[in-house]
């Protein structure tokens, strides 16, 4: 005896949410897979990113402690 597969509101509603999910795990592989090829070594530039932020501050205080000082040598 074999039986046909009734599609009803629940089995077409769950072919519905599983589409939607495998649609979404495959933009999330492409994006991924696109930004590896767009950013091969972020790590690197985000510390280039970050390393150029700390050094500016440092050079910020230490242009600023020169600059008072030289302000208070000449008073």
């Amino acid at each position: 005896m074999q039986r046909a597969t009734a599609l009803t509101v629940h089995t077409t509603g769950a072919l519905i949410v599983g589409y939607l999910v495998a649609l979404a795990w495959w933009g999330i592989r492409l994006t991924a897979h696109t930004l590896r090829l767009a950013f091969p070594q972020p790590g690197l530039a985000l510390r280039r990113l970050t390393d150029r932020h700390s050094n500016e501050k440092t050079e910020e205080a230490v242009s600023g402690r020169s600059r008072n000082h030289a302000l208070s040598a000449a008073v």
